[in-house]
């Protein structure tokens, strides 16, 4: 494996080639793109090539230092993240990575921390996090993993150079799914329902998503005021029979409300012009919906799920933030 095996990456391989071959390679970067897009899986190919002993213009995957990096086990790449359970990075998290990077690098030139969901740091992680990256120590690379820069300090953004990683094309998605032995049918369905994510792709199919999808889609393109409860009751109820604790549960319910994000996305964009109908997934939802809805109102709803998605994520109460959203589709759908 190597940084050009990250599908869709290509430019995000070129610069860190060229800023290692250049000695240019800075203390700090955010990796900043949609969950599973190959942010993580592009650090550590990333930590690989610069550790690697046997490689020369690129990782070897077979040494023991890539082993060892591959298998988490490596003393010089540090992995910071929080339980699934916990809303926040907090200060305990970066306290133990300072006292890392304190310590000299064991088997080369560099140590490096990745920081997955860099958008959890609270407040007071963040800061001290920020004292840090204002006097990295020789050596040491900063790898600031996020689907959510705008949450992340303007501090921390401003010490840090932003890599943007992208959706990755359905021509891309496809046979990437194929690879990994997803059959065909769902392959193509999943590369147009993940928006560009092979990561979301790959989970949806691997926790058989795609029927509660179908169902979840059908009803709320249809719901009434008297059914928002019902709905929001359920998905709920579904979240926590898939998850093994309330927290895990919620952000359950956050990957479930992907499915309405990205379909009303596809409706507004069609509604402006902006996809092509005949390559709209959901046509049959997406006709029933088009003669009722605006331009204007698909955007107003597609904001309403992003609102609850922050709500929920914010610790609010799952289903009464599902039936305020499902109340205010059903009135701009007309059904109210």
């Amino acid at each position: 494996m190597s940084l050009d095996d990250v599908k869709g990456q290509k430019h995000a391989a070129r610069f860190f080639r060229r800023a290692i071959a250049n000695g240019k390679l800075a203390h700090a970067y955010i990796f900043a793109g949609p969950i599973g897009v190959g942010k993580a899986f592009f650090a550590r190919e990333l930590a690989k090539l610069l550790l690697c002993t046997q490689g020369k213009d690129d990782n070897c995957g077979e040494c023991p230092t890539c082993l060892q990096v591959d298998a988490n086990s490596h003393p010089d790449v540090n992995w910071i993240n929080s339980p699934a359970s916990e809303r926040e990075l907090k200060k305990k998290h970066v306290v133990e990575m300072r006292r890392m990077v304190g310590l000299k690098a064991l088997t080369g030139e560099h140590k490096v921390f990745i920081i997955d969901d860099a958008e959890k740091l609270n407040e007071e992680s963040a800061n001290l996090l920020l004292l840090t990256l204002e006097e990295p120590p020789t050596g040491s690379l900063f790898l600031l993993l996020t689907g959510q820069p705008e949450r992340m300090l303007s501090t921390i953004r401003s010490r840090c150079q932003v890599i943007k990683f992208r959706p990755l094309s359905r021509d891309l998605l496809e046979p990437l799914l194929d690879r990994l032995k997803v059959p065909a049918p769902e392959a193509k369905l999943l590369a147009q329902a993940c928006g560009g994510s092979p990561g979301m792709a790959l989970r949806w199919w691997q926790q058989g998503i795609l029927p509660f999808r179908a169902e979840l889609l059908a009803r709320l393109t249809q719901i009434r005021a008297t059914e928002v409860f019902s709905l929001a009751t359920k998905i709920e109820s579904h979240a926590r029979q898939a998850a093994d604790n309330r927290q895990a549960a919620r952000w359950t319910v956050l990957d479930i409300l992907q499915h309405p994000l990205l379909f009303y996305r596809r409706l507004w964009r069609m509604k402006v012009g902006a996809e092509a109908k005949d390559e709209v997934l959901d046509r049959e939802w997406i006709e029933k919906l088009e003669p009722r809805l605006s331009p204007e109102e698909a955007r107003e709803i597609l904001e309403e799920v992003m609102l609850a998605r922050g709500r929920i994520r914010a610790n609010a109460n799952i289903t009464l933030a599902l039936a305020e959203l499902f109340s205010r589709v059903s009135q701009l759908q007309g059904l109210g």
